[in-house]
């Protein structure tokens, strides 16, 4: 029974993502001001190929039904993201784009996902928690996706939210099957109609909301963003509502949640797939990028010209390297920070001491330790109250850098050249992890991968703490995070890209020294917070809002 259950979750996947696919081609047609309405879906209707899409999506319906009656809840919903694998291969064939590694590796892991769930997924007997918490959960899950609708009636349509929405519709409607799949089993039909009637109406918003959201964002931001959150939301929610019965589960549950974590894996590899995004945008052919007006007309790009560079380290127990890295970085830059974070040992005292002929060095402090996150905010709301004051310029560069030696400043005036060249918001330096534990990299590589999905746009090593901003953006980012212990990293990464701003975080610089305070809760918390920032920006954007771009900058005299 298992086994049809695994097959009749693959069969419907691949009809979903095919009709969602075919349905995308007309939905980015649609006109803009249509948007979250329903006059949207009634000129989609009338578009044969769309219907057509709906239509091949609808025969996954039964195939999903019978999924649910017959496999684990938790084995169903990563099985309903294998139908990417379809997508992709469609993707490479009709825009002739070439495999890559991380194609290969993306089928490879989904394949081998695939067949550790289905030979894991152990024999089970399923129980609701209660109707009172079934419907709680349902009706919360299904009151966030309808989010975006009460959004723009207030405030516009915030392109994230609609995109998270749609997904929490989706998952909705998987959650309403699964219960509609267990009253038909037991023979409560009612129930059965009442779940298929939820099953509707979800399913209803989220294709409004899906539409929508191609309509508002390229599908390579649409796409991995949505299988993720429609994916996994409801395998973490489902403890709430079910209650799993599994014979034999010390010995398959390593083959299951291997096969589980191998097919997330993949799916958020292969979502992020141009094959798979420009397949859903319906773009026929890959295409260049559209030059700036500047230069399709000859102009040079003007560069970037900071008046001031401004530094800021913070530094917790840092006795042993502080006053070398402090000595290396205040003949770099024109004005230094350092933020002493309620250090225990000597480091307070050491940088009591070094600052002295230091004119243009400063020190902050908390009397215990905050966090890093806490002490960079510490500097940089410093700095936003100093720019507003007009004693910084938003085009002067703030570097942060870390007191434990781990970061070369050998390469900063290198950076800085970019930076300006290039006219840059941010800069987030790509560390050289080569030299680190596997376990490190692996690690890094994940929540970059996962910040990727929500910033939409590539970030290579977002816990990367060597960067270059510019002042303006930065004071900005500032509106919608604050971090927590060392999520400022990630959550500013993510936010100044969800704001449009230019951020590169490919450049490679070697790392001289290993050194890592990070525990596994950190990382959870950073995993958590990276949505969150996304979703507060979406949320408290103002509509309209222009961005803090660069400009010629006024010289500023330095004291």
């Amino acid at each position: 029974m298992v086994l049809l259950g695994v097959t009749s979750a693959l069969g419907a996947s691949s009809l979903f993502n095919l009709g969602i696919g075919v349905q995308a081609l007309d939905a980015r047609e649609a006109p803009r001001d249509e948007t979250l309405r329903l006059s949207l879906i009634r000129r989609l209707i009338r578009k044969p190929r769309w219907m057509i899409g709906l239509v091949i999506g609808g025969l996954g319906f039964p195939l999903e039904v019978i999924a649910f009656a017959t496999a684990p809840f938790v084995v169903v919903m990563p099985l309903l993201a294998t139908g990417l694998l379809l997508l992709l291969a469609f993707g490479v064939r009709m825009l002739g784009e070439r495999v890559t590694r991380a194609d290969v590796a993306g089928v490879v892991a989904m394949i081998a996902g695939i067949g550790l769930v289905a030979w894991g997924a152990p024999a089970h007997a399923e129980a609701q928690r209660g109707s009172a918490r079934v419907v709680l959960v349902v009706g919360l899950v299904g009151a966030a996706s309808l989010i975006p609708f009460v959004l723009r009636s207030r405030r516009g349509e915030p392109a994230m939210a609609v995109i998270i929405g749609s997904a929490l519709g989706f998952g909705t409607s998987s959650i309403a099957i699964k219960l509609l799949s267990d009253g038909v089993n037991k023979g409560h039909y009612v129930v059965a109609v009442i779940w298929l009637a939820v099953v509707v109406a979800a399913s209803g918003a989220a294709i409004l909301s899906e539409m929508s959201a191609l309509q508002l964002r390229p599908a390579t931001v649409v796409v991995p963003i949505s299988f993720a959150v429609q994916t996994f939301v409801p395998i973490v929610l489902a403890p709430l509502f079910l209650k799993e019965h599994w014979s034999g589960v010390d010995a398959v549950g390593g083959p299951l949640l291997g096969g589980l974590a191998l097919i997330g894996f993949a799916s958020i590899t292969i979502a992020r797939r141009p094959a798979v995004g420009r397949l859903f945008a319906g773009v026929s052919a890959a295409a260049p990028a559209r030059p700036s007006r500047a230069a399709a007309e000859g102009e040079p790009v003007p560069r970037l010209r900071p008046s001031r560079r401004i530094a800021v380290a913070p530094a917790y127990n840092e006795e042993a390297t502080v006053a070398v890295v402090l000595d290396q970085l205040y003949d770099l830059v024109d004005e230094l920070v350092v933020v002493d974070d309620g250090s225990t040992d000597d480091t307070r005292r050491i940088i009591e001491g070094w600052l002295p002929g230091h004119d243009h060095a400063r020190m902050l402090k908390f009397d215990s330790n905050q966090g890093m996150s806490a002490a960079y905010y510490l500097a940089f709301t410093d700095l936003r109250e100093r720019m507003a004051a007009g004693e910084i310029h938003p085009d002067d560069l703030v570097y942060t850098i870390d007191a434990d030696g781990q970061h070369e400043l050998s390469v900063l005036a290198e950076l800085e050249e970019i930076a300006c060249a290039e006219r840059l918001d941010a800069l987030l330096v790509r560390r050289d992890l080569s030299s680190y534990p596997l376990f490190k990299r692996f690690g890094n590589r994940t929540m970059s991968a996962w910040a990727s999905l929500w910033a939409g746009a590539r970030l290579r090593d977002v816990e990367s703490g060597y960067r270059i901003f510019r002042a303006g953006a930065l004071v900005d980012a500032l509106r919608y995070y604050k971090g927590y212990k060392y999520s400022e990293t990630v959550e500013v990464a993510v936010v100044l890209c969800r704001l449009g701003y230019r951020v590169r975080n490919d450049v490679l610089v070697p790392v001289p020294v290993f050194r890592s305070r990070t525990s596994m809760l950190d990382a959870l918390i950073d995993l958590a917070v990276i949505p969150l920032a996304a979703f507060r920006v979406a949320v408290r954007r103002p509509r309209g809002r222009r961005l803090e771009r660069p400009t010629e900058a006024v010289p500023v005299q330095i004291p």
